[in-house]
């Protein structure tokens, strides 16, 4: 997996000025349905704090682009899940997955928009919750607050440790 994530983060630190789109990039497509299972994100977000927190990065583009990268991927999941979300379950994969869609619909009837707003924050959810939010039928409005909500709090949750790991390891000037 390092071998992977070196060069993005050798390119991120030699080309700052793509920093927070690639990050953006980064952050709506581990929040797309699917594909976000396969987006190793964190250890990228965990790099681009520390560069952060040396001064290479500067924070307020990279805040912005990660929470609108987060917000359009759980946006285009949401569609997908309220398009097509019925036939991907009833295809052969989906019956393969059964008893977790059942309890992800139990989880939505039960919390509603507070599962969206939870769900960003949980690993493998991120990508599925906004899915099944569509496929739910939940109320638009209702899923953008939480959607929105989450992604403000989430982008600086995500680089936030590895800043003050820099910032209180006395290597840089705080």
């Amino acid at each position: 997996m390092d071998s992977l994530l070196a060069p993005v983060i050798e390119f991120i630190e030699q080309n700052q000025k793509w920093a927070p789109i690639i990050m953006g990039l980064v952050a709506f497509g581990e929040s797309l349905f699917i594909v976000g299972l396969l987006i190793p994100a964190t250890p990228l977000f965990l790099a681009a704090g520390a560069l952060i927190a040396t001064g290479s990065l500067e924070v307020a583009p990279m805040l912005l682009y990660t929470m609108a990268g987060a917000v359009a991927g759980d946006v285009l999941s949401y569609f997908i899940g309220r398009q097509s979300g019925r036939s991907i379950l009833y295809s052969s994969w989906g019956k393969r997955h059964r008893k977790r869609a059942a309890k992800s619909r139990a989880f939505f009837r039960r919390y509603g928009a507070l599962s969206v707003f939870v769900g960003r924050f949980f690993g493998p959810l991120r990508s599925t919750v906004p899915f099944m939010a569509g496929v739910m039928r939940m109320d638009n409005f209702r899923f953008q607050l939480a959607n929105v909500g989450s992604a403000m709090l989430w982008a600086p949750m995500m680089l936030l440790p590895s800043w003050l790991a820099v910032k209180g390891s006395g290597l840089v000037d705080n």
